[in-house]
């Protein structure tokens, strides 16, 4: 549960930190409403429905280090992006993807935090893994 825990602060804290810098850049350097950043809820929401499958065929962990590496490829590519509006695309894309990656992240956190657990554990562990998410979502 504590490397699951660790998991989880890293798939919040990454993300958040990264949807408040890309906020700014969007609307102070190209100009352009924060509402571009549908695309990122658009691949959280398909990472959520690709998750579950997944973790039925894999494990936990191949959930975990695969949304890790997607979020990772994702954001790397973000320095690519420049001070003119053709970067757009390559937000957009790099975004949704990285909204992918992170929803990945996010339940295999979940999973591994709340796992494996008698019942009268369920919610000291649910409480905790929720800790762990507003710690993340809070420290950027």
């Amino acid at each position: 549960m504590g490397w699951g825990n660790a998991a989880g602060l890293i798939a919040f804290l990454t993300e958040t930190s990264l949807v408040f810098l890309l906020t700014l850049y969007l609307q102070n350097v190209l100009g352009y409403s924060a509402l571009a950043f549908g695309v990122l809820g658009l691949g959280t929401v398909v990472g959520g429905v690709m998750a579950p499958r997944i973790l039925a065929r894999t494990s936990v962990r191949t959930v975990l280090t695969t949304g890790f590496a997607i979020q990772a490829v994702a954001t790397a590519s973000l320095f690519l992006l420049g001070d003119d509006r053709d970067s757009l695309a390559l937000l957009l894309v790099a975004t949704f993807i990285g909204g992918v990656g992170n929803m990945l992240a996010i339940v295999g956190f979940m999973v591994a935090a709340t796992s494996g657990l008698a019942d009268s554990e369920q919610g000291l562990a649910t409480g905790l893994a929720t800790m762990t998410q507003q710690i993340g979502i809070t420290k950027r």
